[in-house]
């Protein structure tokens, strides 16, 4: 087996004028001293010596001593002289080393040292090549640093991933509340997925989102649930009149019988023990798909949620970006949050009114489909499952308590789709199932 040296350069690459300024800057200034230490190693520097000096320094910072531009100059150079080491502020002939430049230089260092190991892993296959051992080597070279693409496609195999337990392990889903609507999504609200309902302005979005936070935080799954129009104290009321079933207005005017007093007691003290988090835009400073982004992640690290409702998208922004441009940013930022944290993201849409006015002329009823969600193909293309909702007697001149209610699912990435039917009670904004909820095995597959 050959042991020589790469013969693909006499030098390899390297810049000692960036690592003496580097050195430099670290000699003249404690506090850039310490941001150097943290971006660079000692294996960075390609010169021994100036290796030996960083070490010095790195040592010297470890101390825990309080070093200022005064002090740790002279503390360096008397190390550095007991060493034998170069003086750098002398080393850098041309120039004196300038602190503000300090990222400037690390990242030639850095830059350099990358063209190393691109030099070294060459020289290595090549001589692997010559030696017959191409398979081998390329096997190990991918294994340890992966491509150009920076993914390890060894460990993306198919006789891999099938024995990853991940593939053949029951999903966990989060429970609507709605059986029905369980079914259509094919099992639930899965984890890293994300949902869009969507309707015309006063259809319900709001109070079905909010219905379903409350089964899901009854259940002992904490959640999030983002309110961009209703204030959270609104939220809060709905929510405890839902659970008790007493009438908004009541709660409102704060009028309630005795008996309505007693079951709200219940209800709130039983609302104290949901992990349920309800925030509305006072909590921002400014509502942006960062500031929103940065509470969904911290709820999933911090809080432990697994699902979070945001009511409703187009409040989020951006605002000053035409339809095309901004629907299609918005769901692209909502998958990707939903697959990064893990949680099951429920968002709101509203739709355009004028489809909502359609009649099937085979059923006499108002029909739902997937170009209804405003800004058609591009509101729907990254999300997961999306359900329309109608109400029978929305937009009438004769209002219905209770009033038929239905979420469409439309689309469903792992489920059959279909219609769940409801009863929407309007004065307490109670959401029912107008079947009683069937039991968890009648919808299991059943064996042959």
């Amino acid at each position: 087996m050959s042991t020589t040296a790469p013969q693909i350069s006499d030098v390899p690459p390297h810049d000692p004028e960036a690592e003496a300024q580097a050195l430099g800057c670290m000699l003249l200034n404690a506090t850039v001293a310490k941001h150097i230490a943290k971006m660079l190693t000692p294996a960075d520097f390609y010169v021994g010596k100036n290796q030996r000096t960083f070490e010095v320094f790195a040592a010297m910072l470890d101390t825990g001593e309080t070093l200022d531009n005064c002090t740790a100059p002279k503390i360096a150079a008397e190390r550095l002289q007991i060493e034998g080491l170069p003086d750098y502020l002398g080393h850098c002939q041309d120039s004196v080393p300038t602190p503000l430049n300090f990222e400037h230089y690390c990242n030639r260092i850095l830059e350099k040292r990358a063209a190393r190991e691109l030099v070294r892993k060459t020289y290595e296959f090549s001589q692997a090549v010559k030696e017959g051992r191409a398979r081998e080597t390329l096997g190990l070279l991918e294994a340890r640093n992966g491509w150009a693409c920076g993914i390890d496609l060894a460990q993306h195999a198919a006789a891999v991933a099938l024995d990853d337990p991940a593939v053949l392990t029951r999903t966990a889903f989060i429970k609507t509340g709605y059986n029905a609507l369980d079914y259509a999504l094919g099992g639930g609200l899965a984890a890293g997925e994300c949902t869009t309902l969507f309707a015309p302005s006063t259809m319900g979005k709001s109070t079905f989102a909010l219905n379903i936070a409350i089964h899901v935080a009854a259940a002992g799954t904490p959640c999030g649930f983002i309110s961009l129009e209703m204030r959270a104290a609104d939220c809060w009321r709905l929510a405890l009149g839902v659970r008790a079933n007493i009438p908004r207005s009541h709660l409102r005017h704060m009028t309630l019988t005795t008996g309505q007093g007693e079951t709200l007691a219940i209800a709130k003290n039983e609302g104290k023990r949901w992990p349920l988090t309800i925030l509305d835009r006072r909590a921002f400073r400014v509502v942006t798909i960062d500031s929103v982004d940065a509470v969904l992640r911290e709820g999933a690290a911090r809080l432990g949620w697994k699902a979070a409702f945001i009511d409703y998208l187009a409040k989020v922004g951006p605002h000053d970006e035409d339809e095309l441009k901004r629907t299609p940013k918005l769901t692209k930022w909502i998958f990707d949050a939903a697959q990064i944290t893990g949680l099951h993201i429920v968002a709101l849409a509203q739709s355009a009114k004028s489809a909502y006015g359609r009649k099937d002329e085979k059923t006499g009823k108002r029909t739902v489909q997937l170009e209804d969600v405003k800004g058609v193909i591009e509101a729907v293309a990254d999300f997961d499952n999306v359900v329309g909702l109608v109400r029978d007697d929305w937009n009438s001149d004769t209002p219905q308590d209770p009033a038929d209610f239905s979420a469409v699912t439309l689309k469903a990435r792992q489920g059959p789709c279909g219609t769940t039917a409801l009863k929407f009670f309007k004065s307490t904004g109670r959401i029912e199932a107008i079947e009683p909820m069937q039991d968890r095995a009648a919808l299991a597959p059943r064996e042959a």
